[in-house]
């Protein structure tokens, strides 16, 4: 069974990727809508979405992002997006380390 994960420092067997803000990628691929964000990142989750606070606020795109990954991410991202405007909800429930968290984030 294998797992993936983020970490900022180099651990036996990781390896580097070139990342890039939400705002930085839309802006170099030259989009004008943006409909849908779709995020299930290894617990990079909430720093992918709130890298993109231009893109969301310009173009208001449906959101659906994992919240399981840490305790704080749902609440984090709901406090975020809410106050971009943003109606969120949780979709599904897991007990995770003595806590139950929301699987799902989705916010339009």
């Amino acid at each position: 069974m294998g797992a993936s994960r983020i970490v900022s420092a180099a651990c036996e067997s990781s390896y580097s990727v070139e990342v890039t803000s939400l705002d930085d990628l839309v802006s170099s691929l030259g989009l004008t809508k943006v409909d849908f964000i779709k995020c299930d990142a290894e617990g990079a989750d909430v720093d992918i979405i709130m890298s993109g606070e231009q893109t969301l606020v310009r173009y208001k795109p449906r959101i659906a992002v994992t919240t399981y990954h840490a305790h704080d991410h749902y609440r984090t991202l709901h406090t975020y997006l809410t106050g971009l405007g943003y109606h969120v909800r949780g979709k599904g429930y897991m007990y995770n380390n003595g806590k139950y968290v929301a699987v799902m984030l989705h916010a339009n």
